[in-house]
């Protein structure tokens, strides 16, 4: 991630024990629904971090668009809040058969906030 967002710890250390848990699984011959559940988490999860990451680099550059999260309720910039931005949009998005991890890696999230969308 950026020097200028870093991940959140809390989350940095969910991404860890997420793959600690798969190796784990792996190494034990765990049930392969089990393992894939928790792979499809794992992108999830890391596909957030990345975009919230992003939206981060876009709003450091652009103050108009911390001016828009406040405007939608979010309490600034931090990556807490930006992680809850993304997270927020990410759940209305519709998925039409694809895979959520792949559907955030490719939402552009600033959109939402260049385009004065509510939420």
């Amino acid at each position: 991630m950026r020097d200028h967002c870093p991940v959140d710890e809390d989350v940095a250390e969910e991404i860890r024990e997420m793959r600690v848990r798969i190796g784990q699984l792996k190494g034990a011959e765990g049930p392969p629904e089990v393992i894939a559940e928790y792979e499809t988490e794992l992108r999830v999860l890391e596909a957030l971090a990345r975009a919230a990451d992003v939206t981060a680099a876009a709003v450091a550059q652009r103050p108009e668009l911390a001016e828009a999260l406040l405007v939608r309720g979010f309490a600034g910039t931090s990556y807490q809040e930006l992680y809850a931005f993304v997270y927020e949009r990410a759940l209305d998005l519709d998925l039409e058969g694809r895979d959520f991890a792949s559907l955030i890696a490719a939402t552009d999230f600033t959109r939402y906030l260049e385009n004065g969308e509510a939420d």
